[in-house]
């Protein structure tokens, strides 16, 4: 059975059929880090994302829907039961992206396995 023990060997596992991640070189792992999809568990930690974008693109049209429907009931009169928001739920703890660059590839690689709890 194998197990992931981080996102990027889930990721690796999951995407290329990779499982030994370490014998990788560091340029090749940053080339296939790269190429994972936007949803992937890497991508999300690495853009400070609690859930897919596709995800929160349908939890805002709940919450709207749900918005609307409210405004017109007796309860948004009386400003009680107003429902919870769904996008709240799914970022709550998120902050702002911060942009990391890199003077040469070296510093890359290693901010990059150290992101992903490498050695």
């Amino acid at each position: 059975m194998v197990t992931c023990g981080d996102e990027l060997t889930c990721d690796f596992a999951e995407y290329y059929g990779v499982y030994g991640i370490k014998s990788l070189s560091p340029t090749l792992a940053s080339v296939l880090a790269a190429g994972l999809r936007e949803g992937s568990r890497v991508h999300m930690k690495t853009q400070n994302q609690q859930a897919p974008f596709d995800t929160l693109l349908l939890a805002v049209i709940a919450d709207r829907l749900g918005l609307q429907l409210w405004a017109g009931s007796k309860d948004a009169q009386h400003h009680r039961n107003k429902p919870e928001s769904i996008v709240e739920r799914l970022t709550q703890g998120q902050s702002k992206d911060e942009v990391k660059t890199f003077r040469t590839a070296a510093d890359f690689e290693a901010a990059f396995y150290n992101l992903a709890g490498g050695e």
